[in-house]
């Protein structure tokens, strides 16, 4: 079926692929794991993987949590949504998750180290710089900096406290984007509370 959806999509030269996430169980793991996930790994386009809100709660202005590694890729799907004037129909938080090595505690030595300050000056600019892209001004208070041994459960813990209705970020990221259970992107995809929209680039 993964296949047949990205067929489609090349066909028609869609700019969008629009997938469900639904069912149940076993099953809903099976149709993540055989349909959804490949077409967000394969797709030439943003993939948008579409997880139902309880009932009746719709709201006028979405929330959306914009992650970014500061990649390329990342700044680049933060200007494919900033053609969407999305700054004007939506309530963005920009989400900036330092990762961390855990292991033996070594996190410890890595917030200790000479390096530290650096990484995280580097890290406020990445959201500064998301933020220009995206016209959130820097003064409302939506950029969050955080650090995490577990970037992807980071992501998906702090879609929970905001409420997000979606969840944005990039398809390629710095190393960083990949931590010891696998590429982040594709974890969310998986286990995220809301919404996915996936870039292309």
């Amino acid at each position: 079926m993964g296949e047949t959806i990205l067929a489609a999509a090349d066909e028609l030269r869609a700019e969008l692929v629009v997938v469900g996430s639904h069912g149940h169980g076993g099953f809903r793991r099976f149709f993540l794991g055989s349909v959804s996930g490949h077409v967000v790994t394969s797709s030439r386009c943003p993939v948008l993987v579409v997880r139902r809100r309880p009932e009746g709660d719709v709201r006028e202005r979405p929330r959306l949590l914009f992650a970014t590694d500061g990649s390329s890729s990342a700044l680049g799907q933060a200007a494919e949504l900033a053609s969407t004037t999305a700054d004007t129909w939506a309530d963005i938080t920009v989400l900036r998750i330092l990762p961390v090595f855990t292991f033996f505690r070594m996190d410890i030595q890595e917030r200790l180290s000479a390096a530290w300050p650096h990484r995280r000056v580097a890290a406020r600019r990445d959201l500064d710089e998301t933020a220009e892209l995206l016209r959130r001004p820097a003064a409302t208070g939506e950029l969050e900096l955080g650090e995490s041994g577990d970037v992807c459960q980071a992501i998906i813990d702090h879609a929970k406290k905001v409420d997000a209705d979606f969840i944005v970020m990039g398809k390629r990221g710095k190393s960083s984007i990949h931590d010891a259970t696998g590429s982040v992107f594709t974890r969310v995809v998986h286990q995220a509370p809301c919404s996915v929209w996936v870039g292309r680039v």
